[in-house]
């Protein structure tokens, strides 16, 4: 991560943005990794399951690979027809999200749709079971807006959660929760990146939710991701989220808080 903190700082000063083709090649590269590493099998025995519409060896595993092609939904599908549930993965928001362009609120709603429940007063639909931060399932209902308690989760469906947020506030232009939203994006990072399957591509996904980031110029002035604090916290024995959880300050035994992973502009 360290290695790549001019580059993410070059981006965030010179607004320089990535392509499409960049998530995609990421996004294939979390999946293929996954899939190899969840069924047992490596390159070479997914190659000889993987064929063309003319029923041809294409080598499409190598390119993959190579990142020379990024996987499509249908080859996806195709493999998860062998490869059960390998597509769950690939079939995350995360990287629509994390994709550098612009959205209207229609195409922000199709992306995380299954996620959310009810017009009126929404509540995220998320997984309440699965590993996390804490090692224990999540069970409380969440309201849209409540960033703190998707942060709590420690898992990948807080981060979604929180990162659909800030795409929201970008494209409201509204500064106030964008800052906000966005404090709470860089502490829920190191969850996501703590997940086996994403720790690989810590820099890649940093690097994407800075570009994000930079999209609010207004956040860009005022908050800072603090790239030393993420690596440790992601790097960490253990990363407590669930506030109850947290140890007491000895004195007024209020929970101790994890130290923010950003800084703050002063004047």
């Amino acid at each position: 991560m360290k290695q790549s903190l001019t580059l993410m700082l070059d981006d965030m000063l010179g607004f320089s943005s990535t392509n499409k083709r960049e998530i995609e090649i990421l996004r294939t590269q979390i999946w293929l990794k996954a899939l190899l590493h969840r069924f047992h099998i490596n390159r070479y025995q997914l190659q000889e399951n993987v064929y063309d519409s003319t029923g041809k060896n294409s080598g499409i595993v190598w390119k993959w690979w190579n990142e020379d092609y990024p996987a499509n939904l249908k080859s996806v599908e195709f493999v998860a027809e062998k490869y059960k549930k390998s597509d769950e993965i690939f079939k995350l928001p995360l990287f629509e999200l994390l994709t550098d362009k612009k959205l209207t609120l229609k195409q922000l709603k199709t992306i995380i749709d299954p996620y959310l429940l009810s017009e009126n007063f929404p509540m995220w639909n998320f997984p309440s079971t699965g590993p996390n931060c804490n090692n224990e399932p999540f069970l409380l209902n969440t309201h849209e807006g409540d960033s703190d308690t998707l942060f709590q989760r420690g898992d990948i469906y807080g981060f979604i959660g929180i990162l659909y947020l800030v795409r929201k506030a970008e494209i409201k232009n509204d500064v106030d929760t964008h800052a906000i939203h966005l404090r709470y994006a860089y502490k829920a990072f190191p969850a996501l990146c703590r997940y086996h399957h994403f720790k690989h591509a810590r820099d890649e996904l940093l690097t994407a939710l800075v570009r994000i980031h930079r999209r609010m110029r207004s956040s860009l002035y005022t908050i800072a991701p603090d790239f030393n604090t993420l690596e440790r916290q992601i790097l960490a024995k253990e990363l407590i989220t669930l506030r109850v959880r947290r140890p007491r300050h000895p004195i007024n035994r209020a929970f101790i808080e994890l130290k923010a992973p950003y800084k703050e502009a002063t004047y």
